[in-house]
């Protein structure tokens, strides 16, 4: 496993650093490697060596290590992006063949393809959300190949910040799940890896916080309700990123994702209710709006949508059959949907458009292209003899086992996705005369799609094939109780599948009925699909936040130093106020005062309220001396005549000086100021705080340092004052750098001083 990343990662070195004249020997590469990783995963569940583990230590002081974990769950997801990204570089190498920076694409490329096959076999939180984040940045990129147009870096933009953005609550809820495995008795490294947590979560208290967490980084890494507006305006992108993000791989992260957590976290009420919602949701709107477009590629990008919803809802039911609905489904629209996207781009080269009003009689002149969209039209449609029909079929059964409304759901999504492909192969195929293929296509944009096509057909004539070692092994490593799957095209005339079959029937004739009155649909869905949603708000929210900092900016770098010293103590008062609040209220011990200490707290307050309160700068000063004069008092009583000598000379020195710049200032009157209620509100909070600080029995700090200056002052400094001993001889390294800080400080000072000085002289 760890060696078909590091091929991919050593051959993305290779093609950043390539010549031009060999750069097309590197999708020629890229689509061997992955075949033959295709080939390995395939002779492993063929043998039935499952599972395998490898691990290395990535960091030990963190305790995180690089932990690949081959089950059916992961194998069958690597074999999918295996094989379909081999397809996708044979076929990347004919589409972009003419194009600028082709080096950066394919490292790009190469990139994304080994993190999406680290994040599928990894079985560490850490290194699964290190490459669940990889492939969002490598999308990006890859959207944004086209840095000349706009759309594809908005495209580009909106990928990153959505799913990003999700990635923030997956790495909170990892944490925090690994966190609650240990509290309920995991050891630490269980607690980290998919394939040792266990169901016990479900009794946790913050399980539901867990699963909002998972289920916000499913909806955008999956274009999940309400965050579905990236993915198709990601269709900006070039056609080979479409094919193999938007098919198999970056999109299906999510449904990634849910499949690790379904044997830990599924089961519970709120899982089930959750993404049965989501996934419904999801699965009605995208096939209703993919149904609306005018173009090919909006009408995938849709329609991927609907397709990731119903692979949600399938999870979220959890059911048995609902697995085997769901692999079956994974399996036949990763290689519906990327053929697809590649005929797009074929027909896009051939024709010079992808809008559908624009073409029609392509069957004549692209034959290999028409056989393959057939081939792909018909699996998405659910017909039989193509694997999209046992899909179709056993999603059927999978609602019929449960609630009504999940039935009606899934037959108005399914028989949306028929009107799709209806509309995707008889128009631009079969329809009257349009744009014609003016330009004759490279094979290698021909043959892929077509090799999809014919693995569909495979799979549906031989299922047993299937059966064994594909959604077998899946299924297990998500229920182990799970009985074996057995396809089958007739199960017999027994009540429930002949109603399956004639629900068949009738979504293949709506869906037919509804793409043959497709304007009437537009003028229906038309005013809702117009209307301000999620993306209006994305867009507004984007929009705002250069304004927002700029006002931020302006009230938080005002230029004014008071407004900078109450920013800095308002957040000191907030960080130390819940705590200190948990605390019981200190005694403050007034009866205890002796007149002495009364006269002295009395002469060290009443100054410090005059400060509040008046602007005279030379009282203001003088009161500051007041205050330090009156803590040299409370020095000198508590034996220590030393500071308070120091504390003189600080406070002596200060008032002169302050004095003589007040001096240079314009004059200010001595009336009361206006009363800072707020300022007033910090002033006494913090008075609190500190007075709860002080006399609270909170636990002492260790006192080593402490002791051990006591301790060899006299006999190692030859100093009974530790103070000065301290100052003088254990960091007089630090006391000689305060001097020389303070003496260059002088320096400076007394340079500027002199520069004005002779400027008021020549001025004069």
């Amino acid at each position: 496993m760890e060696y078909i990343v590091a091929a991919l990662l050593a051959l993305a070195l290779i093609a950043r650093i390539t010549p031009k004249s060999w750069i097309a020997l590197i999708p020629a590469a890229g689509a061997f490697i992955l075949l033959a990783s295709a080939a390995y995963i395939t002779k492993i569940l063929v043998a039935g060596s499952l599972p395998l583990y490898s691990s290395w230590t990535w960091s030990e002081f963190m305790g995180v290590s690089i932990s690949f974990h081959l089950d059916g769950l992961s194998a069958i997801f690597g074999l999918l992006i295996t094989v379909i990204g081999s397809g996708v570089f044979l076929y990347a190498g004919g589409y972009m063949k003419k194009e600028p920076r082709l080096g950066g694409f394919y490292a790009t490329l190469l990139i994304f393809t080994a993190a999406m096959l680290g994040m599928v076999f990894s079985d560490h939180t850490l290194t699964f959300f290190v490459f669940w984040e990889l492939t969002s940045i490598c999308s990006y990129l890859l959207i944004g190949t086209n840095i000349e147009s706009e759309k594809a870096r908005q495209g580009a933009r909106k990928a990153l910040f959505v799913t990003a953005g999700g990635g923030l609550f997956l790495l909170l809820s990892l944490v925090a799940s690994s966190l609650a495995f240990e509290s309920l008795g995991l050891s630490s490294h269980d607690a980290q890896h998919f394939s040792t947590m266990t169901s016990s979560i479900q009794s946790h208290p913050y399980y539901l916080f867990l699963l909002g967490g998972f289920a916000i980084a499913v909806a955008t890494k999956s274009a999940q309700l309400p965050f579905s507006f990236w993915l198709p305006k990601a269709m900006a992108g070039p056609t080979p990123v479409s094919s193999f993000l938007h098919s198999a791989t970056m999109v299906k992260a999510g449904i990634l994702l849910m499949a690790k957590l379904f044997p830990a976290f599924a089961g519970h009420p709120a899982w089930f209710y959750l993404f049965t919602s989501l996934g419904l949701l999801t699965s009605i709107w995208g096939a209703g709006l993919a149904l609306h477009q005018k173009d090919l590629k909006s009408m995938l990008a849709y329609s991927t949508i609907s397709i990731l919803g119903s692979l949600v809802l399938l999870l979220g039911i959890g059911t048995h059959k609902a697995l085997q609905a769901m692999v079956v489904l994974l399996i036949a629209h990763g290689l519906y949907k990327a053929a697809w996207f590649q005929m797009v781009g074929a027909i896009q080269k051939a024709t010079g458009t992808k809008t559908i009003a624009e073409l029609g009689g392509l069957s004549r002149s692209l034959p290999l292209l028409t056989a393959s969209a057939i081939l792909a039209s018909l699996s998405m449609a659910g017909i039989p003899l193509l694997f999209g029909f046992f899909a179709k079929e056993l999603m059927y059964f999978t609602f019929l086992g449960t609630h009504w409304s999940l039935l009606v759901g899934g037959f108005v999504g399914s028989l949306l996705m028929v009107g799709v492909a209806y509309i995707l192969l008889i128009k631009p195929f079969f329809g009257s005369q349009g744009t014609q293929a003016e330009n004759s296509l490279d094979i290698r944009l021909s043959l892929p799609p077509f090799i999809f096509g014919l693995i569909s057909v495979a799979f549906a004539l031989v299922p047993g094939v299937f059966d064994q070692y594909i959604a077998n092994p899946f299924i297990q490593a998500l229920s182990t109780d799970a009985p074996h799957m057995e396809l089958h095209y007739w199960y017999g005339w027994q009540v429930k599948p002949l109603f399956v079959l004639g629900l068949s029937a009738v979504t293949l004739l709506s869906g037919w009925l509804l793409a043959r009155h497709k304007s009437k649909f537009d003028k229906l869905i038309g005013p809702a699909a117009q209307r301000p949603g999620p993306e209006w708000l994305f867009d507004k929210t984007i929009a705002s936040i250069p304004d927002l900092f700029q006002k931020g900016t302006r009230i938080i770098q005002s230029g004014s130093l008071p407004v900078y010293i109450k920013c800095c103590l308002w957040g000191l008062l907030a960080i130390v106020s819940w705590p200190l609040i948990q605390l019981a209220a200190p005694d403050f011990g007034l009866s205890q005062l002796e007149a002495i200490d009364t006269l002295l707290v009395l002469f060290i307050t009443v100054p410090c309220g005059y400060l509040m309160f008046y602007q005279d700068h030379i009282k203001q000063v003088l009161m500051l001396g007041v205050i330090g004069l009156g803590i040299v008092v409370v020095f000198a009583l508590f034996g220590a005549p030393d500071l308070a000598l120091t504390q003189m000379m600080v406070e002596s020195l200060s008032v002169i000086f302050l004095l003589f710049l007040i001096r240079e200032m314009a004059p200010q009157n001595s009336l009361p100021s206006e009363i800072s209620w707020p300022s007033l509100f910090l002033t006494g909070g913090l008075c609190y705080a500190f007075a709860q600080l002080a006399l609270s029995p909170i636990q002492e700090l260790p006192r080593s340092a402490s002791m051990y200056f006591l301790e060899k002052s006299l006999p190692d400094a030859f100093g009974n004052n530790v103070v000065n001993v301290i100052l003088v001889d254990f960091r007089a390294l630090d006391t000689f750098g305060e001097v020389l800080a303070v003496s260059i400080a002088a320096l400076g000072v007394l340079s500027i001083a002199s520069r004005i000085g002779q400027r008021k002289g020549v001025s004069s």
